[in-house]
This record gives structure tokens, sequence and C-alpha cells, in this order.
């Protein structure tokens, strides 16, 4: 048997097991023998039998700056109760954002891993295996099974110049690393003239990329604004993408002031004879909203 218990901290939970005889007898350590005392949240324990009187033991660890961080973790208890891998486990894949819900199975010698992983924003599936040497068989982090969008595509923009259409979103695909502006182009036929689910308009730099406003580009693409957030400042930005995709005012867009104390936002812009003229509110004059343009 494999647990959650908070006998360390009631706000965070670690990994206790026991082992039981078929007479009712608990066969190890009183109240448990440790799994995983690392530091946050140990959750979500799968077990299954190492067919030689132990277990193992998968989870989802948040040792690494707790949620939305969590590792996968794997642990061998020998069937005295003793851990055959490193104290509090051994690492399955500590790869970039969150890994949760691992499953493990046993087919001759080998322990497969499978869980689901943010590592890219939207959820994939990735798997690993454990040898029967205690060595995993599959590339560093685990291989990649399925990978597919998630999250929501919100606050469309469509605009239309001659026989295309161009459409702006904001995206939440890249899940806790924040949403970031896409576009793309349909032409007449229906066809998309971008990549296949559309093109980030600029980098992102960890926060959400919202208030979105765009125009038309003086003689293809668009113009669009938005703000995000900089050492607890809203800052807007600026971008231009021609029709190729071509970013024209840098991988992360134009500021459009340098002030950094004082938030900007609620920005629109429009075009007037190849001028990009930008409003939007500031509260840079005593906390007070006033309006740049």
């Amino acid at each position: 048997i494999v647990w959650e218990d908070g006998r360390n901290d009631p706000n965070y939970m670690d990994l206790f097991a026991q082992k039981i005889s078929n007479s009712g007898e608990l066969l190890w350590t009183d109240n448990g023998v440790i799994v995983s005392t690392e530091a946050f949240h140990q959750r979500n324990p799968r077990i299954i039998s190492d067919n030689n009187g132990g277990a193992f033991i998968v989870w989802d660890d948040g040792r690494n700056n707790d949620h939305p961080n969590e590792d996968i973790y794997i642990q061998h208890l020998l069937s005295n109760g003793n851990p055959d891998f490193e104290n509090n486990g051994r690492v399955v894949s500590n790869a970039i954002g969150e890994q949760y819900s691992a499953l493990a199975r046993q087919v001759d010698g080998n322990i497969f891993i499978i869980w689901g992983d943010k590592r890219s924003g939207s959820d994939a599936m990735y798997s690993q295996i454990l040898n029967s040497e205690g060595n995993y068989v599959l590339t560093n982090n685990g291989k990649e099974l399925k990978s597919g969008l998630s999250g929501d595509a919100e606050n469309l923009i469509s605009l239309k110049r001659n026989n295309k259409i161009y459409m702006i979103w904001v995206d939440s695909r890249r899940g806790s690393f924040g949403k970031q502006i896409f576009m793309q182009i349909i032409d007449g036929d229906g066809n998309k003239l971008l990549t296949e689910n559309g093109i980030p308009i600029a980098e992102n730099n960890g926060s959400d990329q919202e208030e979105l406003s765009v125009c038309l580009g003086e003689e293809q693409g668009i113009v669009a604004t938005w703000n995000q957030l900089e050492n607890g400042y809203k800052q807007v930005y600026a971008q231009y993408v021609y029709d190729d995709g071509t970013r024209q005012w840098g991988d992360n867009g134009l500021k459009i002031t340098t002030i950094n104390n004082s938030s900007q936002s609620k920005s629109l812009v429009s075009n007037e004879n190849g001028n990009y003229y930008i409003v939007f509110e500031d509260n840079r004059n005593m906390a007070i909203k006033d309006i740049f343009v």
C-alpha cells in the first residue's frame, strides 16, 4: 500500500508505503516506510509489484519549485521495504513545466512509465522504459508519444484585404508559460497561408499578452498592439507582421514607451497613410489614468 501523508507538514504531502501479509500482519516499519519526504508536494502515487516481494512506485513530485513544476519520480522498494534507488526516488522526467499522472506497468522485466507532460505548454503524452538493470532505455526525460494543442483561442479579430482574411487572436496553448498572440491568413479558396495552427507575432516573456488591437498594414500584413506584464507593470508593445509571417519590428515587438514604473493598457492602433497611431491609458502621473498617443 502507498499513500499521501501529511505527518511532517499538513500543508505538503509526503509518500509512505506498507506491506501487509495475507493474515493482516504489518511487515514493514510501524506507520510505513518512506517513499519520499522531499520539499513541497509528492502526489498521485501509483504502485505495481516487482514480482519479487517488493514494489515499484511512481508519482508526481513538486520538489522543484512546486506547482506547476511537478516532475515524475520512481522508487523501487525491495521485499524488506528498503529503497533500491536513491533516497526519495529517482527522477524519470524533470523537463521544464508540469509532468503529471504517471502510470507504470511491468513487461518482461522492463518497467514502462507513461505520463502527461506540459513542457511545451499544451498537454502531451510521454513515456520512459526502465530496464532490469535500473537504466533508462529511451532519451533523457522521455519520448513523446502524442501531442496536440490545448488551451483557449479567444478574442479573435479578423480583417479583410482583397481576397485575404487576416485572423489574429490570443492563444493559451503554452499553458503556464503565458498567453501569446497568434495569427493566420486565409485566402479566397480557404487555404491557410501560414503554418498550421498559426504563428506567434512576437516572442513571449513568460507573462500574458493581452488587450489585443489590430489594423491593416499599409500595403500588406497587419499591425497589432498588446500589453504584457514586466516587473509588475503592464507595458504596451506593437508588431508589424508581413504576409509571409516576417516580424518587421523585432522578435519581441516594439515597446511603445520607456517608462517602466507605471502601467500602460487598453491600447488601440490605427493606420493613417502608412503612419500607425497608438493610443493608450497610462497612470504615470500620480497613479491617475491619462491618455497618451
